[in-house]
């Protein structure tokens, strides 16, 4: 399987290339422009996709690029509003830049098999409403 790891902060590409290291084939983009290209020239089984990088406008101009792409969106600061806004564009995960190793692992095994991720705040916040 192949994950594109995507951010403009090398640290943190780095940071979820090692804990990723040994269970997924990654491939990384530090801009917008090479990742497009890549979801235009590649098909990857989820892409990791750090909230930094992009803002809403940019993720619809992505998502018309990579249509069929899963999209797991990673936030410096998780908030449930962003978390509602970015569902609704369609992304299928949600967390925190600095998730654990374990928790990573398990949201991409849930998400390239087909399933979302979310909080469970999320979730409840979506039941709700």
């Amino acid at each position: 399987m192949a994950i594109l790891l995507s951010s403009a902060n090398s640290n943190v590409l780095i940071r979820w290339a090692d804990l990723l290291n040994g269970h997924y084939k990654t491939e990384k983009a530090q801009s917008l422009a090479e990742l497009k290209r890549l979801c235009v020239n590649k098909k990857f089984d989820a892409i990791l996709l750090h909230r930094m990088l992009i803002d809403v406008a940019a993720f619809s101009s992505l998502r018309t690029t990579a249509p069929a792409a899963r999209f797991f969106l990673l936030s410096d600061r998780p908030d449930e509003e962003e978390a509602l806004l970015f569902l609704k564009l369609g992304i299928v995960g949600y967390g925190n830049t600095y998730i654990s190793s374990p928790r990573l692992l398990e949201s991409l095994r849930v998400v390239t098999k087909g399933g979302v991720w979310l909080g469970q705040k999320i979730i409840r916040r979506l039941i709700t409403d």
